[in-house]
């Protein structure tokens, strides 16, 4: 009885130690759970011979054929154990890219709502007048902490003081859009007092440039209308002093 006691706290420590880190099982653990597993595997061969004493004739009691049996059940729990450790891995682990965002989010995934841009707190340097075309997109099905329905994403075409326009996709908190992905790679870092900005390589023939940046809980992927440096620093300044 103590032996099996013994028994279901190792196989009880080994369970916490994996769920506790909520993080792949580690090799200690694995190994563990396979060394005990060889143990009965081989307490169970020890036995094998005496059965077959006993089935031509030979005299083993019944406490050798109950160890068989505890042994045999124990091999299996922790197999079972075993297994178990790798499902919670496969299906429980978090992402380790974009640890704290949904999976790449489609727009096919979204409803498309064309309406009147109101002013949002998250665009405090968007002014409504300069506001050409607003869209809201929500989620279809449930994901994460949304319910379908949430809106999670939203775009914008404004216009500059200046006459430059801009292209805007912003996303809630933990979203993250599929097709914005490149704006996320972009290497060219400019760090101003509230926000780091990252910058593509400006498109010359286009006159075009990238921005992508976050605040608070958004993320935000602009686009544009121009390639002037002292123009850039301006668009940039006026965001940065909005905030």
């Amino acid at each position: 009885m103590k032996d099996e006691n013994k028994k279901d706290k190792q196989l009880n420590a080994l369970f916490r130690e994996y769920v506790e880190e909520e993080k792949s099982p580690p090799e200690s653990v694995t190994l563990k759970a396979k060394q005990l597993m060889g143990k009965e595997a081989e307490r169970a061969e020890e036995v094998v011979p005496a059965l077959a004493a006993e089935a031509e004739g030979g005299t083993v009691g019944g406490k050798r054929r109950l160890i068989n049996t505890k042994a045999l059940y124990f091999a299996i729990a922790a197999a079972a154990l075993l297994i178990g450790i790798l499902l919670i891995w496969r299906f429980a682990a978090k992402p380790q890219e974009f640890p704290l965002r949904l999976s790449p989010v489609s727009l096919s995934a979204l409803t498309e709502k064309e309406s009147a841009y109101e002013e949002k707190e998250f665009l405090p340097f968007i002014e409504k007048d300069s506001v050409t075309l607003y869209k809201e997109y929500a989620l279809k099905e449930n994901a994460e902490n949304y319910r379908a329905g949430d809106v999670v994403a939203y775009y914008l075409e404004y216009t500059f003081k200046n006459g430059i326009t801009g292209k805007l996709y912003v996303e809630a908190e933990n979203v993250y859009l599929d097709n914005l992905a490149s704006y996320k790679l972009f290497e060219i870092e400019q760090k101003t007092e509230r926000n780091t900005y990252y910058i593509d390589d400006t498109d010359v023939n286009k006159k075009v440039s990238y921005f992508y940046f976050s605040h608070g809980s958004y993320g935000y992927n602009l686009e544009v209308s121009t390639v002037e440096e002292s123009e850039i620093k301006t668009i940039l300044q006026s965001i940065d002093n909005s905030f």
